[in-house]
């Protein structure tokens, strides 16, 4: 499947539709679904959502099975009433808020600042930083290459030969610790073994394990999150981990069907292969408690755990820069993820660094949304970009009480936490299109300037101000 560019998708979807002409659309999971989006008179805007049922890959069907596309159409006098009326048919809410210091404070990963340059001193070093700096955390995280192989789940005695004192250390200054977690273990780990012996890898149809290769491994096993026995050991393992490190808890990263391999088997109705996998995976990270962030979601809504945006680059514009982070925002919450986290202030610096203004820029319009995530530091860049990024912070923790009021909120109400413009005036045209703009409940709008060189980046205006302008 990774080599059929056609069949990737983002970490979070849903087989739902919602149409700025009152119509709501849901394709059953156990559709085999296809679907096309085509610009039939080159605008580059899509003209009609054509959709389809078919027994190809990576859909699985038993000989002889019955085809079927089945689907609801729902319609109402306008998007947000057809949304509202047609979502909690088909969708749960969360059972519960997340973890309220992930809302107030950021985030410090060590993933765009080091990559996997990473080891104890360094973990320390960035983590004081922030403190002296004047910043608040809500956790340090330890992402890629912590561990002595991939999918080991053992630190690397080289790069972290007191993991536990490091833990400790943190804790003690205040940070609480996360690590970067995968589905995978790479073919040349010693844990390999043992899960493959097991059986706990995803198979073929003779029962043969598939290898799978990943951003981080040419030849890796994935686990199967369907087998019940494979979930309880891996679960088993991570909990070792945080008995034995101290660590608080977890960044789950991957999940997506599309690092499955082609031929591959899941323990569960074949109907709804392979999109169940996620669903499997996504309810065993969220165990670990209000803590975890994931990056995927399919019908999990129900689960209180973060949902991270994936990985943005450090560009200004449409192609996975900072103009896709409202549009990605506001897709996860209609689709019923509320708790989104931005991925990385910045960018991942995949390449190039961000310059200074895209940097702030990208703070700035992170200071409204359900939380902030650091990594590449702020003072590296001078005082000024370091001061403005503060107060990012202290605007974000002003505003925290009525973000974790909305996070409550959202256990009880289809309507997100950060809503699209059309919220409040859901039939006029510019609030329908307006890609940059976000309802910050209950009575105001955040505008986003995602462009380069505007000096006027966030704009709060009062209903009625926002009712008379539509």
């Amino acid at each position: 499947m990774l080599s059929r560019s056609s069949l990737w998708y983002g970490g979070v979807s849903e087989a739902y539709w919602v149409s700025s002409q009152g119509v709501a659309i849901r394709v059953e999971e156990q559709t085999p679904l296809f679907l096309s989006v085509p610009d039939n008179d080159g605008d580059s805007t899509a003209d009609e959502l054509c959709l389809a049922a078919r027994h190809e890959e990576p859909f699985m069907a038993s000989p002889g099975s019955h085809l079927t596309l089945t689907y609801h159409l729902c319609s109402g006098n306008d998007v947000r009433k057809v949304h509202e009326a047609t979502f909690p048919k088909f969708f749960s809410l969360p059972e519960a808020a997340v973890d309220s210091r992930m809302i107030r404070d950021p985030i410090w990963s060590t993933w765009a600042e080091y990559h996997k340059a990473v080891n104890d001193s360094r973990v320390l070093d960035f983590a004081r930083a922030a403190f002296e700096n004047g910043f608040n955390n809500s956790q340090v995280e330890i992402d890629d290459n912590w561990e002595t192989c991939y999918g080991e789940a053992v630190f690397n005695p080289e790069r972290f030969p007191d993991p536990r004192g490091l833990v400790d250390q943190l804790h003690s200054e205040g940070f609480r610790v996360t690590l970067w977690i995968h589905p995978f273990i790479n073919q040349d780990c010693p844990a390999f073994t043992l899960a493959d012996q097991l059986g706990y890898f995803i198979k073929d149809s003779s029962g043969a394990t598939q290898l799978t290769h990943w951003w981080d491994g040419r030849k890796a096993g994935l686990l199967d999150f369907t087998n019940a026995e494979a979930v309880a050991w891996w679960t088993q393992r991570l909990n070792d981990l945080k008995h034995q490190t101290g660590v608080d808890s977890f960044k789950f990263d991957a999940g997506e069907t599309t690092w499955m391999p082609g031929n591959f088997t899941l323990q569960a109705d074949e109907r709804l292969w392979p999109n169940l996998y996620t669903f499997k995976y996504v309810e065993a990270v969220a165990d670990f408690g209000d803590m975890v962030e994931t990056r995927v979601g399919r019908g999990s809504q129900r689960f209180p755990i973060f949902v991270r945006m994936l990985d943005k680059y450090s560009t200004w514009g449409y192609y996975n820069g900072l103009k896709t982070l409202v549009p990605s925002l506001l897709h996860f919450g209609l689709l019923g993820y509320p708790f989104v986290l931005p991925d990385m202030i910045g960018g991942n610096a995949y390449g190039l660094r961000p310059g200074k203004e895209l940097f702030v820029r990208w703070a700035q319009a992170n200071a409204f949304m359900p939380a902030l995530q650091f990594s590449i530091l702020p003072w590296n860049y001078d005082e000024e970009v370091t001061e403005l990024c503060r107060e990012v912070t202290r605007l974000h923790t002003q505003y925290t009480p009525l973000l974790l009021s909305l996070a409550q909120e959202a256990t009880t109400s289809v309507a997100p936490m950060m809503r699209p413009t059309w919220w409040l005036c859901p039939t006029v045209e510019e609030c329908l299109t307006a890609d940059q703009r976000e309802s910050f409940p209950p009575s105001s709008v955040h505008l986003t300037v995602c462009s380069f060189s505007l000096t006027v980046v966030l704009l709060m205006m009062m209903v009625l101000l926002m009712v008379t302008h539509c």
